[in-house]
């Protein structure tokens, strides 16, 4: 696999971001997403022993070989919190919101909070909540929401799944942010999160400045299947 080639496809991706040929975040998130998907596939490829690893090695790429600064294994509280509250789960909730007073949607709902603001590694929450299996808290992370809800919404639908957005309410310039809405009917307050396109390129980016990436997709080799795949905790 070609380092020009992807380069390449990133500067596409680029000016589709930036609304050339009436493109737009979609356009250049697809792309970028194509890209995630040829590393991971070219790494990991398909085989009669390991079938239907797409997620799985698409999400080991952005957490085990992206910069660990850009934190992709982070978990949304946002997210896992109104899960929680949503599926009965009350006891996950309230420690939850015992240790980030933040996710009180009802004291906090107009503030537009960053996931720098709130959110944390995956074994800092399983700390908090140790009842918990790693690989549930772990559905919660960047890596699993952009692949569940930003690449396979966009590649299935042309469109995002429900629990993310495609434009930031936030005014500062951070990798992830979260959108607050009011569903009129319910009364019910949904936050929803943002992936920024700087983000996931520099994921990419960073990955493709690991030489164990690089050397192996010059040689068109690949790389041993992890024991456990990160997602499965």
């Amino acid at each position: 696999m070609n380092l020009d080639w992807i380069v390449s496809k990133i500067k596409i991706a680029e000016q589709l971001n930036s609304g050339e040929c009436n493109g737009g975040y979609p356009e250049g998130i697809i792309i970028l997403c194509s890209i995630i998907n040829a590393i991971s596939s070219n790494l990991w490829p398909n085989s009669e022993e390991h079938k239907q690893v797409d997620k799985k090695r698409f999400i080991e790429l952005l957490v085990k070989y992206s910069d660990a600064t850009l934190n992709a294994n982070f978990i949304s509280l946002r997210i896992l919190y109104q899960d929680k509250i949503d599926n009965g789960d009350f006891d996950s909730a309230d420690l939850l919101l015992n240790y980030f007073p933040l996710l009180n949607s009802n004291e906090y709902f107009s503030r537009i909070l960053a996931g720098q603001d709130i959110d944390k590694a995956d074994t800092d929450i399983k700390a908090i909540l140790p009842s918990l299996l790693l690989k549930d808290i772990r559905k919660y992370s960047y890596a699993c929401l952009f692949y569940t809800q930003v690449r396979c919404g966009y590649f299935h639908e042309y469109n995002l799944n429900g629990l993310a957005d495609d434009y930031p309410m936030s005014t500062r310039e951070v990798p992830v942010s979260y959108t607050n809405q009011l569903v009129t009917k319910s009364g019910k307050k949904i936050h929803r999160i943002y992936f920024s396109f700087d983000w996931v390129k520099q994921i990419i980016i960073s990955v493709l400045e690991k030489k164990t990436i690089i050397d192996t997709l010059d040689k068109n080799k690949t790389l041993p299947y992890p024991d456990k795949w990160w997602i499965e905790g």
